[in-house]
């Protein structure tokens, strides 16, 4: 399991803005964030240039950083050049010292989602988005724990969601098992309604993400017909259309 990461004492967060709070907040519950989900979570919404916001945001991450109220890595894979845009920010607790592509897969769709409510704040309202990492309850022996659990309103109903983001790091054997621990969470399971369980193929694999989507949908095709129900899977760039689709009467059951 992943090491709860912690907060950082009130001493250190002292002066600062509510806006830094905030970003700091984000950064330790996802355990890890790219400078720009930073910046497009927290400062997309100024009323200035992009090259502005882009300056702002990164001297806001260099400060925190010198602060010691975030800790930073350097990428030396995947780019984004120099300045803040090259760097992965995580709490100063963490014992990580190199870039978890899982956990910033589970914030970009975090952030995904916050862009569309703001594009459309007709279609969804993002209630709840909550990360494994952030998640204190620890699960039953053999009890799956997913990624992050979604909530959604979509005209007025409540859609809900367990996330399964997807590296391609698992065999077809440890998919099969994590399927049928679901299986029996379904079946235990003490409330009205059971949230469907997404599986997301994530970005910039070592495999085909195609190919990757075809073995875990073969994975739950081999679940007896009635145990197949709450999965879905979808790669990185249709999970959002999926979740939210713009055609309403497309939409899965969830709520």
């Amino acid at each position: 399991m992943t090491a709860q990461q912690t907060h950082p004492s009130s001493s250190k967060l002292s002066g600062l803005t509510d806006r830094d709070r905030q970003l700091v907040a984000d950064i330790t519950r996802f355990g890890q964030l790219e400078a720009k989900q930073a910046q497009r979570l927290h400062f997309a919404e100024e009323k200035s240039s992009k090259e502005s916001r882009e300056v702002r945001a990164w001297r806001t991450l260099k400060r925190l950083a010198d602060r010691k109220v975030v800790s930073r890595i350097e990428r030396t894979l995947g780019g984004g050049g120099g300045g803040s845009t090259g760097y992965v920010y995580q709490a100063p607790t963490s014992r990580a010292d190199g870039i978890n592509y899982h956990k910033l897969d589970i914030a970009e769709l975090y952030v995904r989602l916050v862009e569309l409510e703001r594009r459309e704040p007709e279609r969804m309202k993002l209630v709840r988005y909550r990360p494994e990492l952030y998640t204190h309850r620890r699960p039953a022996k053999g009890q799956p724990k997913p990624d992050a659990r979604i909530e959604v309103e979509v005209a007025g109903a409540l859609k809900r969601w367990q996330l399964e983001l997807d590296r391609g790091t698992e065999w077809p054997y440890q998919i099969r098992t994590k399927l049928k621990q679901y299986v029996r969470a379904w079946e235990n399971w003490e409330e009205d309604f059971f949230p469907p369980v997404l599986f997301v193929v994530g970005r910039k694999l070592t495999v085909d993400e195609r190919e990757r989507k075809e073995l875990l949908q073969e994975q739950i095709d081999r679940l007896p017909e009635a145990d197949r129900e709450p999965f879905g899977v979808v790669v990185f760039d249709e999970a959002v259309e999926w979740l939210v689709p713009s055609d309403p009467g497309s939409a899965k059951a969830s709520g």
